[in-house]
């Protein structure tokens, strides 16, 4: 849309005077706000930030703006500045240091009191913040170089009463702009708390403390327009700028009010629309001209009902799909990693009282204090504390967590991760990643990473998929080597496949879980006290990822599985991989139908010759079977750890051992705590057939050992040695010859 870009006003605190600053066009004042435009904690703000709002605090003191004579060419200039003002902005300069105040945020600083509740829920004007002056900002650079802005938030951030600002001060200043309140509900922009309320509170004080009078016509809650009869030489006429402010609900028709040409479109409680793209698309007309946007599209909110968001997290995560303005976020995840998303406002940026005592947001502190904060939410029942974290997001993910009561322990498997974290970090755990090949012989390999060119190698999938990664092969990543001489039956597989070459429109990926078979291991030491504890049940190995053949995605799950000759357990309703593994000739290693025996009572579909694989059904009893055995083996305790005493007796507890522990794969934890039947979890279904498999030939094998301390010098256990995984090779690896 079009920005005045021409004669801003330009304040020099070291001189003490007032200029106007001119950039030669658009795309100038563009690049001169993206040279500005940093995050809450950066900006250094000073004592200079009292100058911004300095009226505000005059009004505070006197009950006016200005003791200036009414009507006197002083008062009139001093009324024609400030309008000047809340019409381009302000720059401000201070030695090296240089910021901008937006029209819409100038004016609500300084002439649109709210209802503070920082201050006792007293009126009074709110004071100069770096997260709001973050956001005013982003949006203004949207509008510079034409783009929607899409703004994720945490609560009580004062973005209503920023909006609704920045309708009244184009209603107040401009003519003939049409302006738009949309929302899903009535609830949203009308009622006892609605955004109208403000509207009408911004209104009612500048008609009373400013000489900008303006009427409103009809002036009904929803529907303004700025006007007012006028009676002349016995005729009536209307006489005003004729800018309108109208409030449209969505929650029948999402298509409700929003034709005819758009000045600005603002919709409210954006984390609870759940057809917002549904109106962006039928908005879009009302603000283009051409390639060119005319009119400025805000959607704002925080994260309400997941099944109400879909749109909004689409725009922050995707931004350049729909034409919303992407910028660098650190904060898309715990990992730090910078990703290019709509504006997001965590939980961190302008914290109370991590304040200080200029506006600037002291994020380190208000992270220590959040993580102080969350050992105690996580004393709450799993939903409530799911829902408290996406209410104070730290993060984008945290922000769009599944919020309703979690099939796996939330609280357990993120300390699980923590650990793993931490181990990794510490040098305790070191995964291998890498591809698979074969040999000359046909042998399947594991190709490490580090022997591959640095740009073939390919980076592991995480968890949701991001739409932007283009390479999805993903790595293969073993935790532990098979031994030297494996026996069928020692390893199982689980394999979620796919059905055909790599697509745009889908997240799902080929995934392959391997878990050792528990044995359960009696032993007897030389004081003849009996313990017993668990040997395997570990997830070994995994790959997940997808290439653009479907060839050489069936290829890596094949080679993976034989490497360590793993019974592997497949979707029949899915059976390109079993074709695949058939007329490769191994399909000795493919679980059949009846072997699968805790499937029994509900794989009732297919027919007979249906040997091979289990069908997961559309009815979900399948998968209440995955999950149950998956959380089972998640609680199970399979050991303790003792305190020894000093006379040589076994103590307290000192740890317990669960089958959580036998899962070191971060990404696949982070499935299973964000796990709801309304999305793709293809490691949780790998993972949960492996294991599901491994359980039902529990019975078919041995699965107790006896051992004294006299055997256990003469027989001393196997150990897992990288055999295959060390072999020399030479060229490049198939896989990557397209």
């Amino acid at each position: 849309m079009r920005v005045p870009f021409k004669n801003i006003p330009t304040f020099d605190f070291e001189t003490k005077t007032w200029s106007s600053t001119t950039f030669p066009d658009q795309p100038a004042l563009a690049d001169f706000l993206w040279s500005i435009f940093k995050e809450p904690g950066e900006y250094a703000f000073d004592e200079c930030v009292f100058e911004w709002n300095k009226l505000a605090q005059y009004y505070d003191k006197h009950k006016c703006y200005t003791q200036l004579p009414q009507g006197t060419k002083d008062w009139r200039e001093f009324w024609d500045f400030e309008k000047l003002k809340c019409r381009l902005g302000v720059i401000w300069k201070h030695k090296d240091k240089v910021w901008y105040t937006p029209r819409c945020y100038y004016m609500l600083i300084n002439f649109l009191p709210i209802t503070n509740k920082e201050k006792g829920m007293k009126e009074t004007f709110c004071d100069v913040r770096d997260v709001q002056y973050h956001m005013a900002l982003y949006e203004k650079i949207a509008q510079c170089v034409h783009q929607r802005a899409p703004v994720l938030k945490k609560r009580q951030m004062l973005s209503s009463y920023y909006h609704c600002a920045k309708l009244i001060n184009v209603y107040w200043f401009e003519r003939n702009k049409r302006l738009k309140m949309l929302a899903s509900d009535d609830k949203f922009v009308s009622g006892e708390q609605g955004s109208w309320l403000i509207l009408d509170q911004y209104r009612n004080f500048l008609n009373m403390h400013t000489p900008w009078y303006r009427s409103s016509e009809p002036g009904e809650t929803g529907n303004w327009q700025q006007a007012i009869k006028v009676k002349s030489k016995g005729k009536w006429n209307v006489k005003g700028n004729m800018s309108t402010i109208v409030a449209r609900t969505l929650k029948r028709d999402p298509k409700n009010g929003v034709g005819g040409p758009t000045y600005i479109a603002f919709y409210e409680e954006g984390g609870i629309a759940p057809t917002a793209d549904v109106t962006l698309e039928y908005m879009n007309p009302a603000i283009e001209s051409g390639l060119e946007l005319v009119g400025d599209f805000v959607i704002a909110g925080s994260v309400g009902d997941l099944t109400e968001c879909e749109p909004l997290k689409k725009f922050i995560k995707d931004p350049g799909i729909y034409g919303m303005l992407g910028v660098p976020t650190k904060w898309y995840d715990e990992t730090g990693v910078i990703k290019i998303c709509g504006l997001f406002i965590p939980a961190q940026y302008g914290m109370p009282p991590y304040i200080d005592p200029f506006g600037n947001s002291m994020v380190k502190e208000a992270l220590r204090a959040l993580a102080e904060a969350e050992e105690e939410w996580k004393k709450l029942p799993s939903a409530l504390y799911q829902l408290k974290k996406s209410q104070n997001p730290k993060t984008i993910k945290e922000a769009f967590s599944f919020r309703e009561d979690a099939y796996f322990p939330t609280q357990m498997i993120e300390r699980r991760q923590q650990i793993i974290q931490e181990q990794i970090k510490e040098g305790k755990l070191k995964p291998r990643k890498g591809i698979m090949d074969e040999d000359k012989d046909g042998n399947p390999v594991f190709i490490p990473l580090e022997s591959l060119p640095e740009a073939e190698r390919p980076t592991e999938m995480e968890y949701p998929v991001d739409p932007q990664q283009k390479d999805k092969r993903g790595v293969t990543i073993i935790y532990q080597a098979p031994p030297k001489d494996i026996e069928l039956g020692m390893f199982f597989a689980g394999v979620d496949s796919v059905e055909a070459n790599i697509t745009t429109t889908s997240d799902s990926l080929f995934s392959v879980s391997i878990v050792s078979r528990m044995i359960e291991v009696h032993e007897t030491d030389k004081e003849g006290n009996k313990t017993i504890r668990y040997e395997g049940g570990k997830l070994v190995a995994c790959w997940t990822g997808r290439y653009d053949d479907i060839n050489d995605t069936n290829k890596q799950g094949e080679l993976l599985i034989r490497l360590y000759r793993a019974y592997a357990s497949c979707e029949r309703n899915k059976p390109n991989f079993i074709n695949h593994m058939r007329r490769k000739g191994h399909s000795k290693l493919i679980l059949k139908r009846k072997e699968l025996t805790l499937f029994k009572e509900i794989d009732l579909t297919g027919y007979e010759t249906d040997e091979w694989g289990i069908y997961l059904g559309s009815d979900g009893k399948a998968n209440d079977v995955i999950n149950s055995n998956l959380l089972e083996d998640l609680t199970t305790e399979l050991d303790s750890i003792h305190k020894k005493n000093k006379d040589g007796s076994i103590g307290d507890v000192v740890k317990t051992i669960k089958g959580i522990d036998m899962i070191d794969d971060y990404w696949t934890l982070e499935e299973l705590k964000l796990y709801n039947k309304n999305i793709n979890t293809d490691r949780r279904i790998s993972l949960g057939l492996a294991k599901t498999a491994a359980k039902c030939f529990e019975l078919s094998y041995k699965k107790k050992i006896y051992r004294n301390a006299q055997e256990q010098k003469k027989q001393p256990a196997k150990t897992f040695g990288f055999n295959l995984l060390h072999q020399p090779y030479q060229g490049k690896p198939r896989s990557l010859l397209g």
